[in-house]
């Protein structure tokens, strides 16, 4: 089942393209040049796998369902997540109480719309499958992590260079 989507606007954003072949979850978030390749395991409803390769990625750890939560990335450094599905309506949290980003979106049939964060830090998603919503609203965090992740390493990157 394919699954594609977008996360940003057309300029700052990244392109969200995968294929679900139960049990995996296979496919990239960003370009040819610039993301990170996804492989993801979903069996009972845990999603197990990795995004990235083995220096540059983070692990997933997710329990999915009506009341989803789980790790994006390590013990140490990574970040919780944690939404709720009723109705048409996805609603939770990605990180902590403090330095976090709301999730805000609204399933209709095969697709996700919403926002993560808010207006300043925030970014759109959409993203459409025949798969439950709940793993479209994963996948969608995923990629703004992604991005997210892409855009300090390089504002840090080009920082050290101006000095």
């Amino acid at each position: 089942m394919e699954i594609q989507g977008r996360i940003g606007g057309s300029s700052v954003g990244y392109d969200i393209q995968a294929t679900y072949t139960p049990p995996l979850v296979r496919g990239r978030i960003g370009g040819a040049q610039i993301g990170k390749n996804i492989l993801l395991n979903i069996e009972n409803q845990t999603v197990r796998g990795r995004i990235g390769g083995s220096s540059d990625g983070f692990d997933v750890n997710v329990q999915l369902g009506r009341h989803s939560e789980g790790r994006l990335g390590g013990n140490f450094i990574g970040q919780d997540i944690l939404f709720d599905i009723e109705g048409q309506h996805i609603t939770g949290r990605f990180g902590g109480p403090s330095l976090g980003y709301d999730l805000n979106f609204r399933a209709e049939g095969n697709q996700l719309a919403g926002r993560i964060g808010g207006q300043v830090e925030g970014k759109d998603l959409e993203i459409q499958g025949n798969v439950p919503a709940e793993l479209l609203a994963l996948l969608g965090t995923v990629a703004f992590k992604v991005l997210q992740d892409d855009q300090q390493n390089y504002s840090s990157s080009s920082a050290s260079y101006t000095s």
